[in-house]
């Protein structure tokens, strides 16, 4: 599977100007899980939500990493 999205960003920033970046997702569905099983769902809300909680995190997790680089970048003699 990893791969063909490492082969599917290619074609893709072949396609357009922006960026394209892989992120791994390892574990991002036992995390939600977890945080939904905390928050006390019920295991039948649990599997409808943990796709959704899971993207999040993914998306979050990204966020953070670009900030982490932009303050290591701008702390970084020129």
């Amino acid at each position: 599977m990893s791969r063909q999205a490492a082969e599917f960003a290619e074609k893709l920033r072949r396609r357009v100007s922006c960026p394209v970046d892989l992120w791994d997702e390892r574990l991002t569905s036992v995390e939600a899980n977890r945080a939904l099983r905390a928050a006390g769902l019920s295991q039948g809300k649990r599997q409808r939500a943990v796709d959704r909680v899971a993207a999040t995190l993914l998306l979050q997790s990204y966020l953070d990493f670009l900030c982490n680089e932009r303050s290591r970048n701008a702390g970084a003699a020129p």
